[in-house]
Parts: C-alpha cells; sequence; structure tokens
C-alpha cells in the first residue's frame, strides 16, 4: 500500500476565520465588543479545566456555560436572543485573507491538508462551506469525536488515527500557544501564527515556525520538511 502524503492540520477559530466577526453580536447585546475576546478566553480557560479535571464537555455547552459565568460576574443578563444570534454569527465568521493562499501552497507541496478544530463537527463543516474552502481540504475533523478537546492529548492522537498520519511527520498550525503545546507535547511539529501576538519567550517547548501569515507559514513547513516528489 502506497505510503500517506504528510499532513499539516489547520485550527479553525481565530487561525482561519476571524472572530472578530462576532464583535457585533456582543456589541448588541452588552454594548461593548470586549465582551466577545472576555468570553472566549472564559470558553478556552473552562475547557482546558474540564480536561484537567478528565470531565468532557462539548465546545458549544462549554460556551454556554462560560458565558453565563461572565453575565453573573458582571450582573448582566444575556438576551433570550442572544444564543441563536451568537450560533449563526460563528457559522459566518469571515475567512482571514491570507487562508486561501497557504493552504495552496502546501497541497501545491505535496501535503495533505485538513483541520483539527475543537467545534463540533456540524459546526466546522458549516464555517468551512460558508467561505468555500470545505472543499480545498483533505479532511475535516472535530475534537468532539476524541471526547476531549484540545490541547488534550486524545484529540491529536484522534486526528492521527483517523487520517493514518505518521506522528512526526504531522504538522499543527494554530494563532494559539496551547494549541501548538499541546500538539508539540502529542508529538506533531508545531507552526504559530502571530494573529493574536508573538509567541510568549517563557513559554515551552517552542515551534518549529513562527510566521505572521498561513503563506508564510506554509513556505517555512516546506522548506525545513519538503515532500520528495
Amino acid at each position: 500500500m502506497p505510503k500517506l502524503p504528510p499532513l499539516v492540520l489547520l485550527d479553525v477559530n481565530e487561525t482561519l476565520l476571524d472572530m472578530a466577526g462576532l464583535d457585533p453580536v456582543f456589541e448588541g447585546a452588552f454594548g461593548s465588543a470586549e465582551w466577545r475576546t472576555a468570553w472566549f478566553q472564559a470558553t478556552l480557560t473552562l475547557a482546558m479545566k474540564n480536561t484537567d479535571a478528565g470531565d468532557y464537555h462539548d465546545f458549544g455547552f462549554t460556551g454556554r456555560q462560560a458565558l453565563a459565568a461572565l453575565a453573573k460576574e458582571r450582573g448582566q443578563n444575556v438576551p433570550a436572543d442572544f444564543a441563536d444570534k451568537l450560533s449563526a454569527a460563528i457559522q459566518t465568521l469571515p475567512l482571514h485573507p491570507d487562508v486561501p493562499e497557504g493552504v495552496q501552497l502546501l497541497r501545491a507541496g505535496g501535503y495533505r491538508v485538513g483541520v483539527l478544530a475543537n467545534n463540533q463537527a456540524a459546526v466546522v463543516v458549516a464555517q468551512l462551506r460558508h467561505v468555500g474552502l470545505f472543499n480545498s481540504l483533505n479532511v475535516v475533523l472535530s475534537a468532539d469525536n476524541a471526547r476531549q478537546l484540545k490541547p488534550g492529548q486524545r484529540a491529536y492522537e484522534y486526528a492521527l488515527r483517523e487520517t493514518g498520519a505518521e506522528v512526526a511527520e504531522t504538522w499543527m498550525v494554530a494563532a494559539h500557544v496551547w494549541d501548538i503545546r499541546g500538539a508539540v507535547a502529542a508529538g506533531l511539529r508545531g507552526a504559530y501564527l502571530s494573529r493574536l501576538g508573538e509567541w510568549p519567550e517563557d513559554q515551552t517547548p517552542a515551534p518549529e515556525v513562527r510566521a505572521a501569515t498561513l503563506p508564510e507559514a506554509a513556505r517555512a513547513i516546506l522548506s525545513l520538511a519538503p515532500v520528495p516528489s
């Protein structure tokens, strides 16, 4: 049986898609887009706490829990229609403009390209179809199927099993430090996109690639690990 090409896995929220697309929903409900960043950080923090405790809840449920806790902490009421508006906005987030070129470079260089997201599979598919990226990918994976969200090790192991990829030949590309650290701890190679800031020098293990854009990351991956023709 022929050997499968190596694999690049991409994170979705903030890595491929611009979460600022949610700002109008939070502004309309709470008067400030700052709520969006506070909510998403609270969601990630709660997801990691659940993972550390061995408890599993899907990312949507975790997000609702985080929002309720944040609203209570700030003495705010969550509008009755907010959950529906937020769900619709999450599925129609805009694509970062550099993404198609980066995906094309990786595929032209011989890599399989997929996503590994924390959102449930139906949400991820809707997101990717909305921005026209779904058909450009070889595989679309949700950590929900591993019953452990990233950066839990089972999420990355699930992706390797599903794709038949070899761990040492598989890259994780993300704009989140925690995602890269989790992937590298699981044996994958890491490429960090500095969409949210530069890599903190006190965070280890450090990624092999640090880049401002996906095409820049793609070129670095192809330089470090070219696929034999």
